[in-house]
């Protein structure tokens, strides 16, 4: 066991609750990898493929739960096997896109794949065979925190940067920067949908969580400014029921 290693993302398998997928990275050093638990987290191993991967994001499809896509700071891999074996899906070298930070896939088709980078956002409609960067209505050089996809309407798209949220309502191929959050908070983290009020969206900042209710068009702060969020869950069973990771 390692006890340097920075975990940016935990998946639990949707089809097997006791599986787990851990995503990590080590600080400092472009190191880490992806661990796999089959007994809800009492023991590990590590994917060979990703041995070494400075690891900084990680989702499973929704619509086909043996593939999992993971973003590290040498571009996007893909596993068909449920994270046994990957494979880089981004043009090799890293030549544009590197630096992943953050990953969505279609709700319906798992060809489809956002990531974003430190620098913009990127799309492939065929599994990677083809990329383009999706970067208009975005602030050039925006670090790309977050992405969510509406799961019941995947054009509709929002993601975070450090220079604030857009929202995209055509596959993320125009987006518009969302009002209603101070500049000084504008550091997103962390956005998540309400599983049962798709309009609704938490977007955890530098200066507290901010809501809306109405799909972006309104915005309003549900903790005190002195909170920092990097991270928010919302339980699916009772939606009401928010937990947030703070500094």
């Amino acid at each position: 066991t390692r006890d340097d290693l920075v975990v940016a993302g935990l998946v639990v398998d949707r089809s097997d609750p006791k599986t787990l997928y851990a995503a990590v990275w080590v600080m400092d050093h472009p190191d880490g990898g992806i661990y796999i638990s089959h007994d809800q987290g009492h023991t590990w191993s590590e994917a060979a493929d990703m041995h070494g991967q400075s690891v900084r994001a990680l989702t499973q499809a929704s619509s086909n739960p043996r593939v999992l896509i993971a973003g590290t700071l040498t571009g996007v891999y893909r596993s068909s096997d449920r994270g046994l074996h990957w494979q880089e899906i981004s043009p090799p070298g890293g030549a544009e896109i590197h630096e992943v930070e953050s990953i969505a896939i279609d709700p319906y088709d798992p060809e489809i794949i956002y990531a974003g980078t430190w620098h913009l956002p990127w799309k492939t409609n065929d599994g990677g065979a083809h990329w383009t960067n999706i970067r208009q209505g975005v602030i050039d050089d925006s670090d790309v925190f977050s992405m969510i996809v509406d799961p019941s309407r995947p054009s509709v798209m929002f993601l975070s940067a450090c220079s604030g949220i857009y929202k995209s309502d055509n596959f993320g191929y125009e987006f518009r920067k969302v009002q209603g959050i101070p500049s000084t908070a504008r550091r997103t983290r962390s956005l998540r949908m309400d599983p049962a009020e798709r309009n609704t969206v938490y977007a955890g900042t530098t200066e507290g969580l901010y809501r809306t209710q109405d799909g972006g068009e309104n915005w309003a702060r549900t903790t005190g400014p002195d909170v920092i969020v990097h991270d928010v869950y919302i339980d699916p069973r009772n939606p009401k029921h928010v937990l947030l990771a703070t500094d």
